[in-house]
Order: C-alpha cells, then sequence, then structure tokens
C-alpha cells in the first residue's frame, strides 16, 4: 500500500488537507441552521450549495452569509 511508505509528516499533511474542507462545511451548515435569515428560501439554497458543493459552496456562503442575514 501507498500509506505504508509515507513519513509522519506526509500523513499529517494528508489528514489536514482532509479535515480543513471537512470541518469548514460543518462550520458552514451549523451557521446555517442558527442563522436568521431575510427568507427562507435563502436559507434553504445556502444549505444545499454547501452540501452539493461542500468546499467551493463553504467559500460562497462565507463571503455572502452577511448580505442575506438579518
Amino acid at each position: 500500500m501507498m500509506l505504508i511508505n509515507l513519513g509522519g509528516a506526509e500523513i499529517v499533511l494528508v489528514l489536514a488537507i482532509a479535515f480543513i474542507p471537512l470541518a469548514l462545511t460543518l462550520y458552514c451548515i451549523l451557521d446555517i441552521f442558527k442563522s436568521q435569515f431575510k427568507d427562507q428560501n435563502t436559507k434553504l439554497l445556502f444549505l444545499i450549495i454547501v452540501i452539493l458543493a461542500p468546499f467551493l459552496g463553504s467559500l460562497v456562503y462565507l463571503f455572502l452569509r452577511k448580505k442575506f442575514k438579518k
């Protein structure tokens, strides 16, 4: 297997690359649920975007969220 040939630093790097997008997506989903939006359809739209395109959708949500919140 390829993982056997990896050193400690490489394993940490691979885990960080996998963990950061996951943590960002989970943060955005939780923030969407607890936030008040001007329109409920906006909340649903952001949730769908974050779920269907986790990393890119999370970035879009983080940049646009203040514009759509109450």
